[in-house]
């Protein structure tokens, strides 16, 4: 930590630093241990370390036993019980986790380049988190949609749109559109931040506060689509797409613990605890963690929750579906035995 510049970590009303913004995490528990030597921020990493895991978990649960039904000894896939969504944000939770765990123990140990290495683990990690929130609501507007018995038929039309990993069959309503314009804002604002911060001179690197604000709460805007979402699933879904009472239960846990997750270290640690001298700079606000950190690890709780909502979804209509994907095989196979008749006969 000897070779941070104090002087150009600040983040006040008029300006920030780049240092400040693009600060992966700060230098927490500040101590002598060789752990701490070797990670630069031991909580940060471990945590990651678990959300990695958790994630990985999930993502293997969820693509082998909730994304698709077994009929006659063949996994059919419908859009009813697809869980395609839920399995690339799971993808994405972890090659953010890896993103970081590699990240922020390069960016507090090297002596050289830090702030290039923080700037690039903050743009991807950023870039990375706007595709996650994007997605997950991608999946809930799915569950709010599809996840229906009516759904599950081979020759639904919704299957050619909302079922495969093209990305014209990614977006598959004008209001997803709407939602990934709107995603697209924060990137359009980082693009500006980062001109800003390379057109000062290298012992600069600051931008507009301003503007660094309206960054911070354009990554919000589609978490507050996610959210509205939740509500609308909660509330306001009806009939067959209704999810079971503790299926609801499971969603909002899980919203409220992964609330804070689109915010990053810059906002959540440095602009609130701003370092006194340098040997402030690597104080712990809540002791052994960062508030960023905190916000990370109760992420990794609410993937476990997201899982057994998707599960007692699944669950809810697994019988149905069967049925009615068993009934359209009869269908097709008599279809095809007329034609095989009439085709012998003549």
């Amino acid at each position: 930590m000897a070779a941070t510049n104090c002087s150009d970590f600040y983040w006040n009303k008029s300006h920030v630093s780049g240092s400040a913004l693009h600060n992966l995490t700060s230098w927490c528990p500040n101590s002598s241990m060789r752990l701490e030597d070797a990670l630069g921020s031991p909580a940060t990493f471990l945590i990651q370390l678990v959300r990695l895991s958790v994630s990985l978990a999930v993502l293997t649960l969820v693509s082998v036993m909730y994304n698709c039904v077994n009929v006659l000894d063949r996994n059919v896939l419908s859009t009813a019980t697809c869980s395609l969504y839920w399995i690339i944000y799971l993808s994405l939770t972890a090659v953010k986790a890896i993103s970081l765990m590699i990240f922020v123990p390069v960016a507090t140990t090297v002596t050289e380049d830090r702030y290039t290495v923080n700037l690039v683990g903050f743009v991807l990690t950023s870039l990375v988190q706007t595709g996650l929130t994007y997605v997950l609501f991608m999946a809930l507007d799915h569950e709010r949609k599809y996840r229906s018995p009516d759904f599950a038929t081979f020759d639904c039309p919704t299957n050619r749109c909302c079922v495969g990993l093209r990305p014209s069959r990614l977006v598959c309503s004008k209001w997803r559109v709407v939602v990934l314009l709107l995603a697209l804002l924060p990137v359009a604002l980082l693009v500006a931040l980062e001109v800003t911060l390379s057109t000062q001179s290298s012992s600069q690197h600051e931008a507009p506060a301003a503007l660094a604000w309206v960054y911070m709460v354009s990554t919000l805007s589609v978490r507050a689509v996610v959210l509205a979402t939740i509500v609308y699933i909660v509330l306001f879904t009806k009939g067959n797409c209704e999810p079971t009472t503790i299926a609801k239960v499971y969603l909002v846990l899980a919203a409220v613990l992964s609330l804070l997750e689109d915010i990053p270290n810059s906002l959540l640690t440095v602009s609130v605890h701003q370092p006194s001298s340098c040997s402030d700079l690597g104080s712990c606000p809540l002791g052994v963690m960062t508030g960023y950190d905190l916000a990370q690890l109760l992420g990794a709780f609410s993937l476990v929750l997201y899982a057994l909502f998707v599960r007692s979804q699944y669950l809810r209509i697994e019988e149905e579906c069967k049925l009615v994907l068993i009934w359209d095989m009869q269908k097709l196979l008599q279809v095809n035995g007329r034609k095989d008749s009439i085709r012998h006969y003549t």
